[in-house]
């Protein structure tokens, strides 16, 4: 059935930052960006740096601020006061298929959502922020995620690299000093889509090929 959606915010509050606030927890382990790869976009990102989970996720921010070696606030919290606080100073929200990154969406924050055993054609993505995800032949795997991937290699996420969101944030029109050029014309972007389109349909054979 079809319905009408208002046009958002749906979340209506204040916003005016440059920080990056990074989800990297899900309660669903298989869903989870490597940790090292959020380390590896940290370590580039020029501003502040939000990590934002559950209280009983503390422990796996804390373990990826420490590999940052950089000052990286944490808000773990059973609620949501000091996660709106850092999501209204953001201008990027990163993280896995997750609540809190929905939450920021509909809030009218960019964010690059990464999907691994699940997908964007489920029905619950409908922002128009960016969702990172590979074809692969053995996904989605479930509709919520799992503890553990049924192939052992996490490959879905693992073939998701840092500069593939780096790719996407500039996409945003979110410009940072790192290795990746920002794309500001159409020519670029034409040939950047035309390469990714490429590489992904070389992983999707090799998927194919190793999963038949």
């Amino acid at each position: 059935a079809k319905c009408n959606i208002s046009n958002k915010p749906w979340i209506n509050l204040p916003r005016n930052g440059k920080k990056l606030c990074i989800c990297p927890c899900s309660h669903h382990k298989t869903k989870r960006w490597p940790l090292r790869y959020y380390v590896s976009i940290i370590q580039h990102w020029p501003h502040d740096v939000v990590l934002l989970g559950s209280a009983n996720e503390r422990s796996i921010l804390e373990e990826i601020r420490d590999k940052s070696a950089k000052p990286v606030s944490i808000v773990a919290e059973n609620g949501f006061d000091k996660t709106f606080e850092a999501l209204q100073a953001s201008c990027l929200v990163i993280g896995n298929d997750t609540g809190i990154v929905h939450i920021a969406a509909a809030m009218d924050i960019p964010v690059i959502m990464l999907f691994g055993p699940t997908t964007s054609t489920d029905g619950f993505w409908c922002h128009d922020g960016i969702a990172l995800e590979l074809p692969m032949y053995c996904r989605p795997c479930s509709r919520f995620g799992g503890s553990i991937c049924p192939f052992d290699d996490h490959a879905c996420l693992e073939n998701i690299t840092p500069k593939m969101v780096w790719q996407a944030a500039h996409f945003l029109k979110i410009f940072l000093p790192c290795s990746i050029s920002p794309i500001d014309n159409k020519a670029a972007i034409s040939t950047w889509l035309s390469e990714l389109d490429s590489a992904l349909e070389e992983l999707a054979n090799l998927t194919s090929t190793l999963y038949p």
